[in-house]
């Protein structure tokens, strides 16, 4: 889904960005299409009208061209894997099991390393850390396109991840650090609403490259375009401010995080593709523990922590950061399944699958507009726990819809449990960012935003082990394993956005307090 920042969409009540729509015709009805035809125009005119705004100031808009289109690609390299999953699975003759890794492999390295890369950007410079991660992301891309083999892709997908975990965090620290006021809000919701295209852009292209150009060139299409972007860093963008940090950070920690991370998503992939195995599934149990208390210890050690000194502080913030983590592991498999479900059983090809999953991209654009609307009227604690329960709603639809293989009902079950996964995440961010101290602001931004990734990883390796768990025997065919496999994840998949909205009722307090400045 478009992960859109939830420190942006906090900052931006009123702001409408704009996100492309596909037109599914199969299920639209005349006065629906006018009806999606208005609201898109709405959005449009309103978008065009933040983009006005900010040009008409005159300085700085070749810098928000790119740090905006930064966040863009960023969104596209890692939608755009998804709708070719089915592809890739027939090139290198995959189960379901194996070829999630293609997401969950650049998903753990980018949530994982998120809060390093902001420390290095405040260490060596925001400008400097941002063209090395575009290399390296250009790089990686290069040859995860050109991959001889499955080992490889992984691997070259891994390092996309690093990549993009330094580059994110970069581009809006030195968005946020040229401008301040109203000027501000306007370039972040230019910046919220180029997240949800990419992200919808990614299945479209996603869709059209695998049909007509096979796999290799959803990986490849990024690489021209990024390395141009790294070539115009020096030139278009200046450094602002100086290093904050006397030392750097320390990497054990995210290491472990993300080690412990993979471990668990080894552990559910192993269980269900040898159920029989409980040796070895019990070895990698063991060994995520471990790591988990080895990632627990370090971080209390280190001078800077990833997460003691932010979440200690405040039930909010703890309790924003633990819903945003339970609310992301199903959304990041529910979406592969679909992708999975609507090519293989639905027969539908990659274009048209890619349009009704695109609709995620315009729930996306209604969650960061009118959630912090709500947050004023109700609250965040009762927001908070609206929006999981809308999360719900939209996953326990897709049970349905997936078991009598409606697609329109599909298309609106993605589309509700994604605008109830970008409420949670807006939420989270006024709850986390808007209590921490000024110091602590970008740590807790950055630990918000690898929570969300790193459960999203997870949460794609746990259902599609679900699924494949569930499915019948090989008597049953292949489409008929992944019907019902499909259907059982998504039931778990509600019950996890059930268990996330139980939780902010429990451990989130009342309305987020901003700590003094000083």
């Amino acid at each position: 889904m478009a992960r859109a920042s939830a420190v942006e969409a906090h900052s931006i009540e009123g702001s409408t960005p704009r996100s492309p729509v596909a037109t599914l015709a199969s299920a639209s009805e005349p006065v629906s299409r006018r009806w999606w035809a208005s609201f898109v125009m709405a959005r449009s005119a309103d978008f065009s009208d933040h983009v006005a705004q900010v040009a008409a100031a005159g300085d700085g808009v070749p810098a928000i061209a790119l740090l905006t289109g930064v966040q863009f690609v960023l969104l596209l390299d890692s939608s755009i894997v998804t709708i070719a999953l089915p592809t890739l699975a027939h090139a290198f003759s995959l189960t379901r099991i194996s070829v999630q890794w293609a997401m969950t492999a650049y998903v753990l390295p980018v949530g994982g390393f998120m809060i390093v890369g902001g420390r290095l950007g405040d260490l060596l410079g925001a400008r400097r850390v941002l063209r090395a991660g575009l290399c390296v992301v250009a790089l990686a891309s290069l040859a995860a396109g050109l991959a001889p083999s499955w080992p490889a892709l992984l691997g070259a997908r891994a390092v996309q991840g690093l990549g993009g975990a330094a580059v994110a965090p970069a581009a809006l620290s030195l968005l946020a650090s040229r401008f301040e006021g109203p000027r501000l809000h306007r370039v972040l919701a230019i910046n919220g609403g180029m997240l949800a295209a990419g992200y919808s852009v990614g299945l479209l292209l996603g869709g059209v490259l695998s049909a007509t150009a096979g796999w290799r060139a959803c990986l490849l299409v990024t690489v021209p375009i990024v390395a141009s972007m790294a070539l115009l860093v020096p030139r278009v963008i200046c450094e602002c401010g100086h290093p904050r940090h006397a030392r750097g950070p320390s990497l054990l920690p995210s290491v472990l995080i993300t080690l412990a991370c993979l471990a668990i998503s080894l552990v559910v992939t192993r269980a269900a593709a040898h159920p029989d195995d409980l040796a070895g599934t019990s070895f990698l149990g063991v060994l995520t523990v471990l790591l988990a208390v080895g990632f627990a210890s370090a971080d209390r050690r280190v001078r800077a922590p990833l997460v003691s000194t932010v979440l200690t502080r405040s039930r909010n913030m703890l309790g924003g950061t633990s819903t945003t983590l339970c609310s992301s592991v199903p959304m990041g498999g529910v979406l592969v399944l679909v992708a999975i479900f609507l090519q293989e059983v639905s027969g539908l090809h990659p274009v048209p699958a890619a349009s009704v999953m695109a609709v995620a991209g315009l729930a996306s654009l209604i969650g960061i507009l009118h959630t912090p609307r709500m947050c004023g009227r109700w609250g965040e604690r009762r927001t908070l726990f609206g929006a999981a329960v809308v999360q719900t709603i939209g996953l326990l639809d897709l049970t349905v819809a997936v078991g009598i293989g409606s697609v329109p009902l599909i298309a609106l079950g993605v589309a509700i449990a994604v605008l109830g996964h970008v409420a949670v995440l807006v939420v989270s961010g006024a709850l986390v960012v808007g209590g921490a101290a000024a110091a602590d602001r970008g740590v807790a931004s950055a630990l918000l935003t690898a929570a969300e990734q790193l459960g999203s990883g997870v949460g794609v390796a746990v259902l599609v082990a679900v699924s494949t768990a569930a499915a019948p025997g090989e008597a049953g065919g292949a489409a008929v394993q992944i019907h019902s496999g499909t259907q059982a994840a998504m039931l778990v998949a509600s019950a996890m956005a059930f268990g996330a909205a139980m939780m902010s009722r429990r451990v989130v307090g009342g309305q987020a307090t901003r700590p003094p400045e000083g």
